[in-house]
């Protein structure tokens, strides 16, 4: 980890309030570079990157009729779906699936295919220099919504999965931390989240 280094006008400030230049503020470990070795995606237009960036050039759209969920109520009734089944993507095991949120498989499915993009053999790698940073900006949506139905179905008799925005960031953590074992990297992990 950078030591932080105090400018002379560390507490002066220029007008911006919570900026790294109104405190003056910077981390030495936030001057490095850092590779982007590898891309993975999942869209409404398809995965792998190769394949979004042909139906792209293509003129695709990836929009057409909602299916997740009955939209009969709505004025809207078309989006940028993305057409999954987890198991044919081979994201993780029928069990895995199971307990996976959807957006979940997604990170998964990306990150499987970014390390695949880069052509690294991360075997020949030093651990100690290879790591995770998985975000989220509000995924689990479909858990929270299965969890709030089973408490009003059930009642708080049954126990059930409190879940607040703090899960996905546990989702990020443990997705990190998955990925890490699975690849055997021992280098820093990080999940921000928004």
């Amino acid at each position: 980890m950078g030591r932080a280094v105090i400018t002379p006008n560390a507490w002066g400030g220029n007008g911006n309030s919570g900026t790294r230049q109104t405190l003056g503020l910077i981390r030495d470990d936030m001057k490095r570079r850092v590779v982007l070795t590898g891309l993975g995606v999942v869209t409404s237009l398809g995965r792998p990157v190769e394949r979004l960036w042909e139906r792209l050039l293509a003129g695709d759209s990836g929009v057409g009729p909602i299916s997740l969920f009955d939209v009969s109520g709505y004025r809207v009734q078309f989006a940028g779906e993305v057409p999954w089944d987890g198991a044919a993507e081979g994201v993780a095991s029928p069990k895995e699936l199971r307990r996976l949120d959807r957006f979940a498989q997604f990170a998964i499915a990306a990150a499987g295919d970014a390390v695949r993009d880069s052509g690294i053999d991360f075997t020949q790698e030093n651990p100690y220099r290879c790591g995770v940073v998985v975000g989220s900006g509000i995924g689990g949506l479909a858990e929270f919504e299965a969890q709030h139905e089973r408490l009003l179905t059930k009642g708080s008799e049954r126990p059930c999965v409190v879940y607040s925005w703090h899960q996905g960031a546990e989702f990020c953590r443990r997705h990190g931390l998955r990925q890490r074992r699975q690849l055997d990297w021992r280098g820093p992990s990080c999940h921000p989240l928004r």
